[in-house]
């Protein structure tokens, strides 16, 4: 909600003011200066009426700002429980925009505010170390078995608009999934602590939680296309997605034809790419894609991307420019612009944004028509698999060191060999074959 500001009264020199809130009643001056390595201000309520005081307290107030910034520490200090009230404000506008479901919501604000709350609670974020957070995840694997969580008798949740009470289950231990789901809210909170500079970026503890999962006996690997499936689907879906003419539901027709259209691209990006679906493409817009010059002076896209792993680079195939070209034409054609800077890359061609779980729908489906639903060993295709395939059809065709990969894909060297180091007898079985 805003407010106004009345009586503004400018400080060393225009870059600090006092001013008194207009629907507040009680007349108390407050101080505001811009922040300097994010959006907005910094503001705090001088606490009188004053104005003469208010000043003085205001100056050394945006000294003492002054300085911490000299020093390289944030200006302003907050708790984990204010930061956590900012990254949950944004979560929620992400499913608002459509870019986040609201079940990925729930998951999220359940760990924040059951885990992360409970335990540091109104410790300044700006104060939390590396020993910190192997406390805490400790704390967290030990909830259930000898903490709080094994106290509790019963659970209560909600089913369908109703509270559900049941006994409380024991877990013998905390799932790699909950361990990932926590990583990723803790993430999550550091960086809105970072880009609300609250938070020193170098200041920023590790967070070492193991999410690897034991790998059960016949367990196959992931799936990724092969060659000859990949060039299966790329022609298929070019007959696939020819409009569907039905005058009688000609709206509907209409915005699925859109998504239709929209998911080829977004397949050959992802596949392209090496980009983690949904994670890293709900939130890339116009103004994250770039064009510059390879070596062999060809145009490549380069990426700016945020996910799982934070924000990064990400250089994709040349051939990838003619897709991102494909999809601005489409709302060229329809709107007689291009897209705006703020626009999401993987919009319709009226500019309205799709999120990955609406492509993922649409994509179960043209896998079941165009009939290449699972693989060989029949593990069923998805559009994760266009990661995978990525990083085989690199491996494979050994262009890239593994450690290059690993960097441009957001991943680990640990993470590649482990699930791609396989291929590592496919590509040599012809050395391998022509022994005796």
């Amino acid at each position: 909600m805003g407010f106004s500001r009345t009586n503004i009264t400018q400080l060393a020199g225009n870059r600090l003011q006092i001013y008194n809130r207009q629907e507040l009643a009680n007349d108390w001056w407050t101080a505001r200066t811009r922040k300097v390595n994010a959006d907005g201000y910094y503001t705090k309520s001088m606490n009188t009426t004053d104005k003469a005081i208010a000043e003085v307290k205001a100056t050394k107030w945006y000294n003492d700002i002054q300085i911490k910034i000299d020093q390289g520490n944030p200006p302003v200090s907050k708790s984990v429980n204010q930061i956590c009230d900012l990254y949950l404000i944004q979560l929620n506008e992400e499913v608002a925009r459509g870019d986040r479901s609201q079940r990925n919501y729930d998951d999220y604000k359940t760990v924040v505010n059951k885990f992360i709350r409970e335990y540091f609670g109104k410790k300044k974020i700006d104060r939390i170390r590396t020993k910190d957070v192997e406390n805490f995840v400790i704390w967290r694997q030990n909830y259930y078995l000898t903490g709080k969580g094994s106290k509790q008798k019963t659970a209560t949740y909600k089913r369908n608009g109703k509270l559900i009470t049941r006994p409380a289950q024991k877990p013998k231990s905390t799932t790699v999934s909950a361990l990932a789901t926590l990583k990723t809210a803790l993430n999550g909170v550091f960086t809105t602590a970072v880009r609300g500079d609250f938070m020193a970026e170098q200041n920023v503890p590790r967070i070492e939680i193991s999410t690897r999962k034991t790998k059960a006996k016949g367990a196959q690997k992931r799936p990724a296309f092969t060659s000859g499936e990949y060039d299966t689907v790329v022609r298929k879906i070019r007959q696939w997605i020819k409009p569907d003419n039905n005058p009688n539901n000609a709206p509907r027709i209409t915005e699925l034809n859109d998504r239709k259209v929209l998911l080829r691209d977004y397949f050959l990006i992802l596949t392209n790419t090496g980009l983690r679906p949904g994670t890293e493409t709900d939130g890339l817009l116009w103004q994250h894609v770039t064009f510059p010059l390879n070596k062999a002076k060809k145009k490549y896209p380069l990426l700016q991307v945020t996910g799982k792993t934070g924000s990064r680079d990400v250089a994709a195939m040349p051939r990838s420019v003619g897709y991102f070209e494909r999809i601005k034409k489409y709302q060229r054609d329809r709107t007689g612009s291009n897209p705006a800077p703020n626009q999401h890359v993987f919009s319709t061609p009226d500019g309205k944004h799709v999120p990955h779980d609406s492509l993922r729908q649409v994509f179960e489906r043209m896998m079941t028509d165009i009939g290449v639903t699972h693989d060989a060993n029949g593990n069923k295709f998805t559009l994760y698999s266009c990661r995978h395939s990525y990083a085989t059809f690199r491996l494979t065709n050994a262009e890239i060191p593994i450690t290059l990969l690993a960097k441009n894909m957001g991943t680990s060297i640990e993470m590649i060999e482990r699930h791609y180091g396989h291929l590592d007898v496919r590509n040599m079985a012809d050395v391998l074959g022509s022994h005796k």
